[in-house]
């Protein structure tokens, strides 16, 4: 079921996807960059269950495939490093988790320094 569910989202995100750059524009490369894509981050979400697939992952893991030429195992393997805790503790999977608790993390920091 849950998994289902990160297909679907999965399917509807990749439209999203950087839809004016070359790589993802279908009038330029049609499926392809869409297609490897789909296959990085469905293959997270297989990857870590914890987390499966949450709104955002694909402008990520978009943004990777972009900049390394289009692999997709680099692609993932890149990602599931942001993700780890050797970046924040935590890692960047604190951005998708339940309840987004780095994103609010980092709402809360930027929001002291623009104070200041």
């Amino acid at each position: 079921e849950e998994q289902h569910k990160a297909l679907n989202q999965i399917n509807l995100d990749i439209g999203r996807t950087f839809n004016e750059h070359p790589f993802f524009n279908m009038n330029k490369f049609g499926e392809t960059g869409r297609a490897k894509l789909k296959r990085a981050l469905q293959a997270y979400a297989m990857y870590n269950k914890n987390v499966g697939y949450t709104q955002g992952m694909n402008f990520v893991m978009g943004f990777l495939l972009m900049v390394n030429g289009g692999n997709e195992q680099e692609a993932f393997l890149m990602f599931v490093e942001m993700t780890k805790g050797n970046i924040f503790e935590g890692g960047l999977e604190g951005f998708y988790s339940d309840s987004f608790p780095l994103y609010h993390q980092f709402v809360y920091q930027f929001g002291q320094l623009f104070e200041k």
